[in-house]
């Protein structure tokens, strides 16, 4: 780690040192301060243009989730993918997205806090956060407000607050077979938080499962005139995986769904984030923060299976100030800054297997070399006008620009790492010669609300998003490819939305109906060439409904479902066929989601949930289809003593055959990431 590093966690960590001396004029009030996604600061739905959603730390809590795709899905317009062990393929309002950028799309967060840097996310780096014990997780969905920029293409979720202040002291331990168990334990005071969260699978497919470790720490306390809340994450992650299953329909085979056709496989992940949020009272608000990472793992579902390792180290601040505000005017400027250092490496120990092709262009040896520096600076206004009573007005805009230094560490060109020509024309990897790329972006955001009165409100958004290519898409080349001449993706569009809540004398319901349309530009792909090329068009559709309903305090009634329409306008090269108007592959119609929950005394609190999904296309010329699936979770919640409780789950109640990841590959054909059958977890927690 180098000494600048080193010094900018001294300086982020100095007020921490003189806490006992200034400890004692922490203010009393809020304890926690949620952050609520859309502008960095708590607000109300009625004051918040876009289409949002949070999960709360009750459901979270009664989930007791071992994997986020079994959380985020709740959500419409949320649909991700489940892989193996920890990983996944994610989807907000989109198809669910693959390849080395499909994690540009969408912006990951902890406590405001992108878990990455812009051009140097990971598809699976939820793993890198510490969801199990949020206080909440919040979604934003589309085009985000000025206040986010790269990476903010289809929407963005933030985990809110693991390691709450002042939320008592908790503990829980779940069981299940194949080895499974997961043990929480989170303790607070007034002014500091810890959370711990330990996990083992055995996993039920063959030579898998994965061993996992977090830490969080939460600190709030006073210095000079700021609050400061001062936070620290820590991940470790080591994956033993499974591969696909291939063969037209494998998932439907009993007999195969212990099948692992890579025991080789496997990932290790550590991560760790430091970062402060200084607030004060005249609408300063600067978040300093330092971010690691490393990761290596082999990648199975390649030719030569080649090992990867990645890595990182970067440093930034978040800083927000309020110009001007009154009853009806608000008026905010800001300013994000970010320096990351990071670096990739692939290698091949052993020959290709499969074809004379094969073997004679992946070679044994180093593939990809290579460092990084990037730095990214954005300048964002937002403005609120309160025109008349019922009408809120909001208009923003933000520029950034990301800068690339690229330093390739090996023989440029397609050739062997020792320089060596390869059979058939060439090596299958190009490797670029040094090179610094400049990309600047504007984006404008517009949003309008009008409340028919204080439970009820209509909102209008148009705005447009971006994401800077990632490292991966302009310097891992393959074939003839020797410059990636890339653009940012740009997402234009907007949504409708009508929200609120509905009063009755027992009950009250919660809704939010919503409509989007978006057009993408230079979105960037793959060609039938193997280049990296930013000629993709597409366009984006659909309609959502959020519902809860709450009888009295026994019954609650959750609801979220969406019908989309993701498509192809172009095709740049991606088929030989003709694919304009062709749905794009993984990308469901309709899913949705339905949990029925009752709590009484003597029973305590039960939920009977669904989860349906209508299936989808695998390949761009939609000629090979998923059929989609119905699977049914129960969980159950016993109160056994005084602030003791028993905790019983059935996921997959019916023992359905279903794939969590339908997949096409030109290599393997139809393959699939089966889903687990039915399966029994029992567990305790318990405050202290």
């Amino acid at each position: 780690m180098s000494h600048r590093a080193l010094a900018f966690l001294f300086i982020l960590w100095l007020p921490l040192l003189s806490r006992s001396v200034i400890g004692a004029e922490a203010t009393d009030g809020e304890i926690t301060r949620i952050t609520i996604i859309a502008e960095r600061r708590p607000q109300a739905d009625t004051d918040i243009a876009h289409s949002t959603d949070r999960i709360d730390s009750d459901t979270l809590r009664d989930t007791a989730h071992s994997h986020a795709q079994q959380i985020l899905n709740r959500m419409a317009g949320v649909h991700f993918h489940r892989n193996d062990g920890m990983e996944y393929l994610p989807a907000i309002r989109s198809p669910v997205l693959s390849g080395p950028g499909a994690c540009g799309s969408f912006l990951l967060m902890e406590d405001g806090i992108p878990l990455r840097p812009a051009g140097f996310c990971n598809v699976n780096e939820l793993f890198e956060s510490h969801h199990e014990q949020a206080s909440g997780i919040e979604l934003l969905r589309g085009p985000t407000t000025a206040f986010y920029g790269g990476n903010a293409l289809h929407g963005a979720l933030n985990i809110a607050a693991p390691a709450a202040i002042n939320s008592g002291n908790q503990s829980r331990v779940l069981f299940s077979e194949h080895d499974y168990g997961q043990w929480l334990i989170n303790t607070s005071n007034e002014n500091t938080g810890v959370a711990l969260t330990l996990a083992h699978e055995g996993a039920v497919r063959e030579d898998a499962g994965y061993d996992q470790q977090k830490l969080s720490a939460r600190s709030r306390h006073q210095w000079l005139d700021a609050e400061v809340i001062s936070a620290l994450t820590l991940t470790h992650l080591q994956q033993e995986t499974a591969g696909y299953l291939v063969g037209d329909r494998a998932y439907k085979d009993k007999n195969r769904l212990r099948d692992n056709p890579n025991p080789e496989a496997f990932r290790n992940a550590e991560a760790a984030r430091l970062w402060q949020h200084y607030q004060w009272q005249n609408g300063l608000r600067i978040s300093p923060y330092f971010r690691y990472s490393q990761m290596r793992f082999l990648q199975h579902f390649l030719p030569g299976q080649p090992f990867e390792e990645n890595g990182h180290y970067s440093f930034g601040l978040q800083a927000q100030q309020v110009l001007w505000q009154d009853e009806q005017h608000e008026w905010f400027v800001g300013a994000d800054v970010e320096s990351a250092s990071m670096y990739l490496r692939e290698w091949q120990d052993s020959p290709t297997i499969g074809s004379p092709f094969l073997q004679a262009t992946i070679p044994v040896g180093r593939h990809y070399d290579y460092e990084v520096q990037m730095d990214t600076l954005a300048l964002f206004t937002q403005y609120q006008w309160q025109i008349s009573e019922p009408w809120l007005l909001t208009a923003g805009l933000r520029a950034e620009q990301n800068r690339y230094d690229y330093d390739n560490q090996m023989i440029a060109g397609r050739v062997d790492e020792n320089g060596n020509v390869c059979g058939f024309g060439g090596c299958r990897f190009n490797r670029p010669v040094d090179r610094h790329d400049r990309f600047t972006q504007l984006a404008p955001k517009l949003g309008l609300i009008y409340r028919f009165d204080e439970q009820h409100a209509f909102s209008a958004t148009w705005g447009e998003g971006f994401r800077p290519p990632q490292t991966t898409e302009l310097y891992r080349l393959q074939r003839e490819q020797e410059v990636a001449e890339l653009d940012s993706e740009r997402l234009r569009g907007g949504d409708l939305s009508l929200f609120g809540q509905i009063k009755l004398p027992t009950a009250s319901l919660d809704y939010r109906l919503s409509a989007y349309h978006y057009d993408k530009a230079n979105a960037i792909l793959r060609d039938t060439q193997f280049f990296n090329v930013a000629d993709g068009e597409t366009q984006h559709q659909g309609i959502e409904l959020s519902m809860t309903l709450r009888i009295k305090e026994s019954w609650r009634v959750q609801l979220a479902c969406d019908w989309s329409r993701h498509r192809y306008r172009n095709n740049p090269q991606l088929s030989d066929q003709d694919i304009v108007g062709n749905r794009i592959d993984s990308a469901s119609a309709r899913t949705a989601f339905i949990a029925i929950g009752h709590q009484s005394e003597p029973f305590g609190a039960q939920a009977l949930s669904l989860r349906y999904d209508s299936g989808y296309y695998l390949d761009p010329e939609n000629e090979r289809r998923y059929p989609g699936h119905t699977v049914i979770d129960w969980r159950w919640r016993y109160p056994l003593f005084d602030k003791v409780d028993l905790l019983l789950q059935v996921l997959n109640l019916a023992d359905r055959r279903y794939a969590e990841r339908a997949d096409y590959s030109a290599f393997d054909g139809q393959r699939y990431f089966p889903g687990q059958p039915r399966r029994i977890y029992f567990g305790a927690s318990w405050s202290f």
